[in-house]
């Protein structure tokens, strides 16, 4: 491994992403102050990561979606790498809960400025996610997603399509989970883990005020039915939701997820994996160091 470098910089671009970005332009817009900046090149983020660690970066670049940053942040997350961020993916929805912007040339700006803050991160069984994971009807609806942009729909009408299909199959899980030392079961379609408070009502549902907290958003849907679920969906949208009987959230430092199958398929940042149960999730709360305004 080679010495650490404090000016050199690992930069690392989706060519996948929603925004194309190229690492040329990159190049120039974080250049000055003595900065050394190499590009590493890899589909797979976490082993372009792992080369730019080896190489003595200590500070990564990821140009990419939410799945690129969370693949270099388990591989940076806990040392003292720092990760700066230029938004372009589809969604962004890391960068936009660190109020990042997300024009290309103001997101190199900032990281030249070389402000640093330290932020958390969730895991679940060793494996880290920034922004949430879950089981269940979204992971379904995540690979039939694939399957149809595969065969050359636009991500639109396959999103369309996976959630119709999805919501048809209605996947239930039959499970047991823990809480803070209290055990519960419940069968359910889906169950949500956030990498702190996510709001789940109203105009802002689905967005976070902070990634400070040292907290997990733990929420599970307590109904079995179609309607039921569908008719959850316009009540959070609603603000309605927080006292009804059919849903539960949590916030936690831990929480462990056990089902009586062999394997289950979980969503950790829009990438689904197969895992074994229990599924043990977990806050590391202050371990991601992040460039930010």
């Amino acid at each position: 491994m080679t010495p650490p470098n404090e000016h050199k910089i690992g930069l690392i671009v989706n060519p996948k992403a929603g925004t194309a970005v190229e690492p040329d332009d990159l190049r120039e817009m974080l250049a000055g102050d003595g900065r050394i900046i190499e590009v590493f090149e890899s589909g797979d983020p976490i082993q372009a990561a792992e080369h730019a660690v080896k190489s003595g970066a200590r500070t990564i670049v990821a140009a990419g979606g939410d799945g690129t940053l969370s693949g270099v942040a388990s591989v940076i997350a806990g040392s003292d790498v720092a990760l700066g961020i230029i938004p372009a993916g589809t969604l962004n929805h890391f960068a936009k809960a660190l109020s990042l912007p997300i024009d290309v040339e103001q997101a190199a700006a900032i990281i030249r400025a070389g402000q640093i803050r330290a932020v958390d991160v969730a895991e679940v069984n060793g494996r880290i996610f920034i922004n949430n994971s879950s089981l269940g009807l979204y992971p379904l609806m995540v690979v039939l997603r694939r399957r149809q942009e595969k065969l050359g729909f636009n991500r639109r009408i396959a999103q369309l399509w996976a959630a119709s299909v999805s919501l048809v199959r209605m996947p239930v899980l039959d499970v047991a989970l823990t809480i803070d030392s209290s055990r519960m079961r419940r069968r359910t379609p889906l169950i949500f883990v956030g990498n702190n408070q996510y709001e789940f009502e109203g105009v802002n549902v689905g967005e976070r005020g902070s990634l400070t907290e040292g907290q997990l958003f733990v929420s599970i849907i307590n109904s079995t039915s179609r309607l039921h679920f569908l008719r959850l969906v316009f009540l959070a949208l609603a603000g309605k939701i927080k006292d009804r009987d059919e849903f539960a959230a949590f916030s936690t430092m831990e929480a462990i997820v056990e089902s009586r199958r062999g394997l289950v398929r979980v969503s950790l940042d829009g990438e689904v994996v197969v895992m074994r149960p229990p599924l043990h999730y977990r806050m590391r709360p202050a371990s991601l160091r992040v460039l930010t305004p």
